[in-house]
């Protein structure tokens, strides 16, 4: 609108006549050369009236008023002093840095943009009065521990430039040592003794324990109890009131002598021969342990955990002495713990001595010694557990018997018996037959059990040598007649001979007399 124009209230505090704009230091202005000058600290848009008198000896000449806008904003700066290194935090424009147990110093200059950086450099705030390291990165020794403070200046006295502050603690060093005690003569807990220290003021706020075997504590003097012997890696990590940590792994080997031998055989009571793990059930015990058994029957053995065989019977005492890899002994005798009684006897007879197709039942007589269970087996497959069984057997030939016994302590013994059954024949030849055409016994045939033969021939002689009848096929007979196809043979008495050869290629030969009716 036009004038009249009302007067300006300035927003107070901060702001007035001579401090439009505030910032820090101030935005002001020079009244002989009219500069504005000042740093604004406050974003948004300020608003700020300028006025200009002109004087010539001291007259004024004329006056001159102006409006400026000035816009604060949130820019990125063409220049910022960056820094990168281990355990650093930032605050605004600070770094607050710690080193621990470490002189030297390495710091990583990270500054934006490097294009419009021309001069950079670290001033450190020694004892001694300042240091000024011109290098683009920071690695520098100090004298010794303490609080020191810095800068990384970037184009200093320019339009353009940053400072990064430094806040630099330099702790002293962690030594961490300890010492461990044990029996090594019974086998207990470990005591373990810390004797960390600091180079310097401070003190050890924690300690971490690792035992190697999987367990760990943070007491300052631990009691730990292992279960197997060997050596384990132990280290211990301190840690000071800064947060600063070191750490040192010392081996702790473990092997006493075990506080009680004990021993497990898989079996105290059995027959000879019997063989016997004795498990060797002490702790610890490993192979760098000298171990020495005496079984009670002369033999000695040197493994942890042996196998030994009896070959007598009796009842043995059993010794054990363990000896550490430090040298202590610890032993002790079981007494009677072994008992070995006589092996069981399997034995056996049958009857009939010679079975045969013909007679094929046979009765088995036990005789074994010491025996409570009996098992039968026929060619490989069970077929009684009886005492005293009997058997047909279902064919003839070389069969297989086979008998195991138990003992009262399950002890086993076998026995294998051939039994032969024999194949036989038997044929019977009738004295008479009366081939009269009346269909009743009208034929001369053999009769009999005649299995697996061969060769068989039958031949029928008259009263005079003449051959009246011949046959190859044991199921072919004589039906009276010449040759059974020419005519009748007369009434009378004949020879009979029959051969053949029998199932096992025996040769037989019977004989008789026939006599043919009419």
């Amino acid at each position: 609108c036009p004038p009249p124009y009302q007067p300006v209230q300035y927003i107070s505090p901060p702001y007035n006549v001579l401090f439009p704009m505030g910032g820090d230091p101030p935005v002001t202005i020079d009244p002989v050369t009219g500069i504005l000058s000042g740093t604004p600290n406050i974003l948004g848009q300020f608003s700020v009236a300028v006025c200009v008198s002109e004087f010539r000896n001291g007259e004024l000449l004329s006056v001159i008023r102006r409006d400026f806008q000035f816009n604060v904003a949130d820019c990125e700066p063409t220049v910022e002093a960056q820094l990168s290194t281990p355990n650093a935090q930032v605050v605004g424009d600070t770094f607050f840095i710690q080193s621990c147990q470490d002189l030297r110093l390495l710091i990583e200059n990270n500054s934006i943009d490097r294009n419009f950086i021309n001069e950079y450099r670290w001033v450190l705030h020694l004892d001694g009065g300042d240091t000024i390291v011109h290098d683009w990165n920071l690695d520098y020794t100090f004298p010794r521990t303490g609080i020191y403070s810095g800068e990384l200046q970037l184009n200093p006295g320019g339009d353009c430039g940053d400072t990064a502050y430094l806040h630099i603690e330099i702790f002293p060093e962690l030594v961490p040592q300890f010492d461990f005690d044990y029996d090594t003569c019974v086998a207990g807990p470990v005591t373990f003794i810390d004797n960390s220290y600091i180079e310097g003021p401070g003190r050890i706020a924690a300690w971490l324990w690792d035992f190697g075997d999987g367990d760990s504590s943070t007491l300052q003097v631990p009691v730990h109890v292992y279960a197997e012997p060997k050596g384990y890696p132990v280290t211990l990590t301190i840690t000071d009131e800064h947060g600063c940590q070191n750490q040192i792994t010392n081996v702790v080997n473990w092997r006493p002598a075990p506080a009680l031998i004990i021993v497990s055989p898989n079996d105290t009571v059995s027959c000879a021969p019997a063989t016997v793990l004795f498990n060797n059930l002490s702790s610890p015990i490993d192979n760098t342990y000298e171990v020495l058994w005496d079984f009670g029957d002369g033999q000695t053995g040197t493994a942890i955990s042996p196998i030994h065989t009896y070959r007598e019977a009796g009842v043995f005492d059993v010794g054990l002495a363990i000896t550490s890899p430090f040298g202590c002994r610890i032993d002790t005798v079981f007494e009677r713990l072994i008992e070995i009684l006589p092996a069981p006897v399997a034995d056996f007879t049958y009857a009939p001595p010679h079975p045969s197709n013909l007679e094929p039942l046979v009765q088995f007589t036990d005789r074994s010694l010491d025996a409570v269970h009996w098992d039968w087996y026929l060619d490989g497959q069970i077929f009684s557990q009886e005492q005293h069984p009997s058997l047909e057997f279902p064919d003839t030939g070389l069969h297989e018997i086979m008998l195991v016994i138990t003992h009262p302590e399950f002890c086993l013994d076998t026995l294998v018996q051939w039994v032969d059954v024999e194949p036989q024949t038997l044929l019977h030849l009738p004295n008479a037959f009366t081939p009269n055409e009346d269909s009743v016994n009208e034929l001369f045939l053999p009769a009999g059990i005649l299995p697996g033969i061969t060769n068989y021939r039958m031949r029928i002689y008259d009263r005079w040598g003449q051959l009246v009848f011949e046959s190859t096929d044991p199921r072919q007979g004589w039906n009276g007649r010449y040759q059974n196809t020419g005519r009748p043979a007369p009434a009378g008495v004949y020879l009979v001979i029959v051969t053949y050869t029998g199932p096992r290629g025996e040769a037989v030969k019977r004989q008789g007399l026939v006599t043919l009716l009419r």
